[in-house]
Formats: C-alpha cells, structure tokens, sequence
C-alpha cells in the first residue's frame, strides 16, 4: 500500500512539474490543480504510516480537497475546449461543496486533539454535541459529493458536445481534436468511486486479493498518466488562434448563431458556387490540414461568410463538406485505380485509416472494400 501511494504521489508530483513547466498555456493553472488534487488524495496511507501523530491533523483537510476535485476538472475541460459559456454563477456554485467541506476542516480543528483521534483514528463517535455535528456534516457531504460529480459529468459531456461542433465549423479532420480521452478519465473516475466506497465499507477486513484501498491507489495512478499522456496536446483554442478566425459569430451556436451577420441571400448563393469551384478547381479537400481559415482566405471572404454559406446555403458543417468532396474522391479512386485502401485514405486527406472507414461507411452504408468489389 504505502509503495502504491509513494508510485502515485510521485507521478502527481511529475504531473504538476511537467504542467507548470510545459509549452501548453490553455488550462495551465487548472491542470496543476487536477494534479494536485488527486496526489493529495492518495496521502492518507503515508500520513498514516510515517506520521501518525499528524494523521488527525492533516485527514479532515482532504475533504475540502474531494470536495473540489470534479469542478477542478470540469475547470480543466473548460479551458482547454475553450467554452466560457458558464457565467458567474455557475462559478460561484463551484465553490459551495468546497467551503463547506472546509468549514467541517476547521471543525474537526476546533476539536479537542484527543477526541478528534477518537473519530479519526479509531473511528468511534465520542460523546458531544460537535463530534456528531461533525460525524453528520461529513457523511452529508460525502453523500453529496457523487451527485455533484454526476452533475459535472453532464456539464462535461456539454462542453464536449460543444467543442465537437465547434470543431466541425473550424476543421476538416477531428479526430486528434476531439478530446476523446476525457471520456476514458471519467470512467476511470466511476471506476475510482466505487474502489473509494468498497474501500471505506471493507476498510477492516483481510484479503488474499488486492484490498479496495490497493485499487483505488491503482485507479489513482492510471488517471494521473492518462493526464500527462494527453492532457498536453494542443488544444483547439490554441489552434484556433493559429488559424486567425477572430470572429465573435463562429463562437455561438444556435438559431442566433449567426445573427449579426451582414450576409445576403444573394450574397450567400454567390459564395456557395465560388466555394464549390474552387474546391474542385484547386482540389483543397485533398489537403489533410484543411480549414474554415484556409478556406476563406482561398475564397477571399470572410472566415465567418464562408461559415453561414456552408451552414445555411448548402447546409452542411464545413466538416463534412469537406469529408463528403474527399469519399467521392474516393470512391473514384476505389473503383478506376488498385490503390490500397490506406493510400487511397492518405491521398484523399484523412489522416488514418480508420477516420476514413468511419467517414465512408457514414455516407455510404458500405466498408470501401466492398464498395470496391460491388
């Protein structure tokens, strides 16, 4: 258990190292917090083990910890999608479980030392009025804190559903845009809850197995490098300052999406037949790194133009616009040339061949294998 925790604390204390000291800028200060949340986390088996003394000193400040962990990374995801959508209030209720969670802190601090062990370390109730205040705000806010998290774990998914449409108006290829990953982290969070709780309900009992406690320390681990894997990547707001779209309209969505827009009909079914030739003329769906920003500047109109015609004149996401010019691309190759299928995926701009299988079964019910042999 103890080498368990010492492997945890000492990839949160390379995650908050490798966060501080990294080139990626969108989500800084919340990643370092995610880090050092779920190393703190796993501190209780060394405080028990090394210093005993500190252990009811130091445990009830954890729960104040716990309790900001999923707005932490509901934070995190914020930021590195880019979505400011959450106003002040949704903010200022981020930080209801942690004060509260603080309060109880400061309760047990108030605490005489030797009745504070009695809860803590040997896990009985004495007697007083405080010490079951205390007991019944802890189990309140422990009950609590899953509803919470489900809660965030839908904000989450909203913000993901939103980043994804955000991306499809912006780039052709996705795939390393997407953030898939968050979705594998808050399963390894369920994963973590329920070793958490089967830790706290067989906290006394002997096994051949690894103990819940062990799992939960090994869950802990398995998020930490799932953070340092992929949580540095470039993140699409950093891509979106590179391309230089700037404009306010590609920020929304919705039935006002664009709604400020200076965009005549005329205007729009002018710039829907220049699109289309110049794709076809100048073959720009066959370039991998295609975007919205690309494609204006091709087309000499504006980023947020090209956008509304995309949308509302051919109504589709420049996605997959773009996706639908390179299957018919495609399917040409697969019937006239004997390329392979992955040659045929690189050459048509996909950037794997599995986004391509995806793409072309999406439009044509059919795996390009047996396009090419019906």
């Amino acid at each position: 258990m103890i080498a368990l925790a010492a492997w945890v604390i000492g990839l949160g204390g390379a995650g908050v190292a490798v966060a501080l000291s990294g080139p990626i800028k969108a989500g800084r200060i919340p990643l370092t917090a995610v880090f050092i949340v779920l190393t703190l986390l796993a501190t209780p088996a060394p405080l028990a083990f090394f210093a005993r003394s500190l252990f009811p000193v130091l445990l009830p400040w954890l729960l104040p910890v716990l309790m900001a962990a999923p707005a932490t990374f509901h934070a995190f995801v914020q930021a590195r999608v880019g979505d400011q959508t959450a106003g002040r209030p949704s903010r200022l209720r981020r930080l209801i479980l942690p004060v509260l969670g603080m309060l109880t802190a400061i309760g047990y601090m108030a605490l005489p030392g030797a009745q504070r062990s009695i809860m803590l370390v040997e896990g009985h109730l004495p007697p007083g009025a405080a010490p079951a205040t205390l007991a019944l705000a802890t189990f309140a806010l422990v009950l609590a804190w899953p509803v919470a998290s489900g809660a965030y774990v839908v904000a989450i998914m909203r913000l993901l559903t939103r980043h994804r449409a955000r991306l499809k108006d912006r780039f052709s290829n996705i795939d390393q845009l997407e953030m898939r990953w968050v979705e594998g982290f808050m399963g390894l969070v369920v994963v973590l809850w329920v070793s958490a709780t089967a830790a706290l309900l067989t906290d006394n009992l002997s096994s051949a197995t690894a103990r819940p406690g062990e799992i939960m320390l090994l869950m802990t681990g398995a998020l930490l490098l799932l953070l340092i894997c992929f949580s540095l990547r470039s993140s699409v707001v950093e891509l979106i300052d590179a391309e230089s779209v700037g404009d306010s309209d590609l920020e929304t969505s919705g039935p006002r999406k664009y709604a400020r827009s200076a965009l005549t009909q005329d205007h729009a079914q002018r710039l829907a037949e220049r699109i289309r030739r110049t794709m076809s003329e100048k073959s720009l769906h066959l370039d991998p790194n295609l975007s919205l920003a690309k494609l204006a500047r091709s087309v000499g109109a504006a980023p947020n133009h090209v956008s509304q015609t995309l949308n509302d004149t051919l109504e589709r996401t420049f996605f997959d616009y773009v996706n639908d010019q390179r299957i018919e691309t495609a399917k040409g190759w697969l019937k006239e040339t004997d390329m392979s299928v992955l040659d045929i995926a690189i050459a048509a701009g996909f950037n794997s061949r599995s986004t391509f299988y995806k793409a072309f079964w999406a439009r044509t019910g059919q795996t390009p294998k047996d396009y090419r042999q019906g």
